[in-house]
């Protein structure tokens, strides 16, 4: 199984991104062995888990299935969507509501995010 994992600090609002991204079809055993989740990801091409439960740093796991039957796989679509996700849990968590009206700095985080992830998936690519 071809597999990577990366630990990014989160400039400005402090935690942790672990990405996480596997040739297997099925996520949940991921899920598993990585953050001791325990729910049924099997269904899942892409997931951010609510919270990592190993230990209570501000960490935020997202997994991305990179096996050929996840249909559309990992677009740029699909990891600006989970990034999307993954600033809701951080926002939610240390007490940042979206200002729709002034939103420049949700959008650079976004950015950032999906760039961390896209050089994941390079170094996931030349993987062997």
């Amino acid at each position: 199984m071809k597999e990577i994992k990366r630990r990014i600090h989160i400039p400005i609002y402090g935690g942790w991104i672990v990405i996480v991204i596997t040739d297997a079809e099925d996520l949940t055993e991921t899920g598993k062995r990585h953050f001791n989740c325990e729910d049924d990801l099997k269904n899942y091409g892409a997931v951010v888990l609510k919270r990592d439960t190993t230990n209570r740093s501000r960490t935020y796991p997202v997994i991305f299935s990179a096996n050929e039957n996840h249909v559309p796989g990992m677009t740029p679509g699909i990891i600006a969507h989970e990034s999307f996700h993954l600033i809701n849990h951080l926002y939610k968590e240390i007490g940042i509501f979206h200002d729709r009206s002034d939103d420049e700095a949700t959008c650079y985080l976004l950015s950032w995010i999906v760039n961390r992830i896209t050089e994941t998936k390079t170094r996931f690519d030349k993987l062997k």
